[in-house]
């Protein structure tokens, strides 16, 4: 795959994609956790992203954390938010981290990654938060929190790594472009019966599934040929 960039995927893989689709998901409906009892799970931390236009919604969504997780640290990624902006940040959310998103440095390989609404610097903040925290909860600015009873998820994820919500009915070659799956040297045809997990709210602990998955997200991200697809379009 390193030298052609191509991925050899038989009918077996796509067998073996189904199941772990499921076993990804599940990890969000699934409460068999609640049996277990476990002394210590490691603390989360909140990871939260996006630039000035979105920052009427962060706050709403810091407000429910403040309401829900008061005790857990929250990690903001900042992908241009004014200097105006960056002040109020710090003044209302004294235990919210800010770390600048690097454009500049990913730009010079990846030129797409700056245009926010292809969603190419998502990867990138879960990659590095992962780095830094071990464990995390990403949500979009638009995600509000009404409880804080994630324990048995996180309990999941040590041996999941990944829990994202699935969105039934919503085929993956529906919302996926041609180009994509033609990038990794597939057929949307395969995929036919895999539903689309959303990305907007993920619980993300770094192990070994976890680095395979995030390998290929961002391995995708970085080609325009595979995360933008100008002129593709999508099967249904």
């Amino acid at each position: 795959m390193p030298d052609k960039k191509q991925f050899q995927i038989d009918q077996t893989f796509i067998d073996y994609l189904r199941n772990i689709s499921n076993y990804l998901l599940d990890g969000l409906r699934n409460q068999r956790t609640n049996t277990f009892q476990v002394s210590c799970v490691r603390k989360p931390v909140f990871v939260l992203a996006c630039d000035h236009a979105f920052f009427d919604g962060l706050q709403g969504a810091i407000h429910t954390l403040d309401t829900y997780w008061s005790d857990h640290r929250i990690i903001f990624y900042d992908l241009g938010i004014s200097n105006e902006q960056e002040t109020l940040l710090r003044k209302k959310c004294a235990r919210c981290t800010i770390i600048k998103f690097p454009f500049a440095s990913i730009e010079k390989y990846a030129s797409h990654i700056g245009v926010l609404k292809y969603y190419g610097f998502k990867p990138f903040v879960i990659q590095d938060a992962l780095r830094r925290y071990g464990t995390i909860i990403y949500g979009d600015s638009s995600v509000r929190f009404n409880s804080n009873s994630f324990n048995p998820v996180l309990i999941d994820n040590y041996i999941r790594g990944f829990a994202a919500r699935e969105l039934p009915g919503h085929s993956l070659p529906c919302y996926t472009h041609v180009d994509t799956f033609t990038w990794f040297n597939q057929s949307y045809t395969n995929f036919e019966n895999i539903y689309i997990a959303e990305t907007g709210f993920l619980v993300v602990t770094d192990t070994f599934l976890t680095r395979l998955i995030m390998k290929a997200w961002l391995t995708c991200a970085l080609e325009s040929d595979c995360l933008v697809s100008y002129e593709s379009e999508t099967k249904c």
